[in-house]
């Protein structure tokens, strides 16, 4: 991941700086130069902050004199933290953020009247696979997933069995074999 900013002093680019206690920047991507609209940039300290605009501009103003910790957010980057001198002169910040994938965890979706966490739904939740599928494989696919939350089976014989999901079985249960029906679940 790479920082790279830089603090100017207006007057070093030919500008004057108007006022006091002020910051100004622009964000961009690193990879292609292009300035980048919406990305939040907040003093952690004060708790003032600006969203960029359409030419990846910001500006902050009223900042006291002194050492702030800023901190750069767009959604598709990287966050960037880093230490802005605020003084005299009005420094002008070039923030140019890395591309980062978004790291979204697994998520569980329950019909509910009040929000619930994974831990506290009622029907149980579960992914057998791999070496675990391999070491309880039985005979047929019921009885393989019959100590499964919510499962049973239905059994005709030693070797027929129907799976019984949340008490559903018969037609309500359909069963594909590489994404084609199987006529007779025993």
């Amino acid at each position: 991941m790479a920082l790279v900013f830089t603090l100017l002093p207006l007057p070093v680019l030919g500008q004057v700086a108007e006022h006091e206690g002020e910051i100004e920047g622009v964000v961009r991507d690193v990879e292609s130069g292009e300035p980048l609209a919406g990305a939040t940039v907040r003093l952690l300290d004060t708790g003032q902050g600006a969203v960029t605009h359409g030419d990846g501009s910001f500006h902050l103003v009223r900042i006291t004199p002194g050492v702030h910790v800023m901190l750069v957010e767009r959604l598709g980057y990287a966050a960037q933290r880093f230490d802005v001198t605020v003084g005299e002169s009005t420094p002008v910040v070039i923030i140019e953020m890395t591309p980062s994938a978004l790291d979204i965890g697994g998520l569980v979706i329950t019909g509910a009247l009040s929000e619930r966490g994974a831990d506290e739904t009622l029907r149980p939740v579960n992914v057998l696979s791999g070496q675990d599928l391999q070491q309880r494989l039985q005979s047929t696919v019921a009885a393989t997933l019959s100590s499964e939350p919510g499962l049973a089976s239905t059994t005709m014989g030693p070797a027929t069995a129907r799976p019984v999901i949340r008490g559903m079985s018969g037609d309500r249960v359909l069963m594909l074999e590489d994404g084609a029906r199987v006529g007779d679940v025993s």
